[in-house]
Order: C-alpha cells, then structure tokens, then sequence
C-alpha cells in the first residue's frame, strides 16, 4: 500500500508563508500538508530570520528591486551574489571584513577604524571653521 507522507511546514507566520505558499502547494498537488505557524519560542529556538534577512540583501542590496528575467538568468544572479556576499560586502558587526576573511581566520576588531573616525571629525571641523570664514567675507 502507497502511503504518502504528510509535508511539515515550519513557519514563522510572515506574510510570505500565506497566499501565495498554500496556492502553490494547491497547485503542484502536494500530499496532505501540516502548516505549523510558530515564533521563536522555549520548544524551537530558531526561526529563518537568517535566510530571510539575507533573501532581503538579494532583493535590495543586490537587485536593487529588479527581478531576474528567467531560469538561467537567476542562476547566474545567485552565483554573483554568493561571491559578492562573501568577498565585497562588509557587514557593520565585521569592522572592515568580509565574511569570506572571517571564516579563514581574520578576527573582527572594534577598533580597526578609530583612527580614521578620529582624524575625519578633525577634518571636519577643519572644513567647518574654513566654511564659516569663506561665508563671513
């Protein structure tokens, strides 16, 4: 006897898990599903804020709000963004590394650009005071 499985959904419950997800499981006429909605909690501590977040950086950072026109053009758009992720992008919480650096050893330090902040707002105050004298004139 041919016993199909159930499909289990775990869900955080965003808008992006309703509509448009059981329409398409309606669609591809997938066995009976679950959809369980949770948050993180005590019993499941983890949520897919991860992918999500990084699905937003694709979208936006990446894409800039453009979509990919088929198949073999979002293929190679995954491709660029998992080299530009990992070798070009700088997250605030790596302080001047990328995560590619991180992950071969390269330890994120606080303090790398002290100095630099330091000496712009010098600078700055420098091109302020020059302002207001050029405006004094």
């Amino acid at each position: 006897m041919n016993v199909v499985k159930p499909i289990n959904i775990l869900s955080d419950g965003g808008s992006e898990n309703k509509g448009e997800l059981l329409s398409w499981i309606n669609n591809i006429q997938a066995p009976p599903v679950i959809i369980k909605i949770t948050l993180q909690t005590k019993d499941f501590l983890f949520t897919n804020s991860i992918s999500e977040n990084t699905h937003s950086i694709y979208k936006t950072e990446f894409l800039h709000g453009k979509y990919s026109l088929n198949e073999k053009t979002h293929l190679k758009d995954l491709a660029r963004f998992v080299d530009y992720y990992n070798h070009h992008r700088y997250p605030t919480d790596l302080f001047g590394l990328t995560p590619f650096e991180v992950v071969n050893g390269k330890i994120p330090d606080k303090n790398h650009f002290k100095e630099k902040i330091q000496e712009a707002r010098k600078n700055r105050v420098l091109v302020n005071q020059q302002w207001k004298s050029f405006k004094g004139m």
